[in-house]
């Protein structure tokens, strides 16, 4: 598909609903990550949360924080959280005040987290591989740059 098949040469807008496309383009993103992932028994959203507290410099982030950095609203979040804290890879711990939990990595945690990092670089490689480096390192400026810019509004 060519520039012009995608906008609406009178108005010269982009044609078709934006937010359909990102999210169809996701979907397809996170059934490959998904695919990839399914041997260690986590999905992608609970693998990027696990990521996140493994790297985070606040070993113990608030359900709040966790779920702001993550773009997620806290129901969501906390809905993801469960199996997680069912399989006792994570725990939360009272935060500073009673009302907020903090979010704390285990070390069977740290452990999923660690053997599942081949297989999410699997599916990395395998981004790379079908779009070209290239093309999502540019993708990865894009949305960067879209997520700033929509946050801001």
């Amino acid at each position: 598909m060519s520039e012009r098949d995608h906008i609406d040469g009178a108005s010269g807008r982009p044609r078709g609903c934006t937010c359909f496309r990102l999210r169809r383009a996701a979907r397809q993103m996170t059934r490959i990550y998904d695919a990839h992932l399914a041997p260690s028994g986590l999905t992608l959203t609970q693998y990027s949360i696990l990521s996140y507290l493994a790297l985070a410099p606040d070993k113990a982030p608030t359900v709040q924080h966790l779920a702001e950095s993550s773009s997620m609203d806290r129901t969501t979040l906390t809905r993801t959280l469960k199996p997680l804290i069912a399989a006792r890879l994570v725990t939360l711990n009272t935060g500073v005040d009673r009302r907020s939990k903090g979010v704390v990595l285990t070390p069977a945690g740290r452990s999923a987290f660690e053997q599942a990092k081949p297989l999410w670089r699997h599916a990395q490689d395998e981004m790379a591989e079908r779009l070209g480096a290239a093309r999502v390192a540019e993708l990865h400026a894009l949305l960067d740059e879209s997520y700033t810019t929509l946050a801001e509004a």
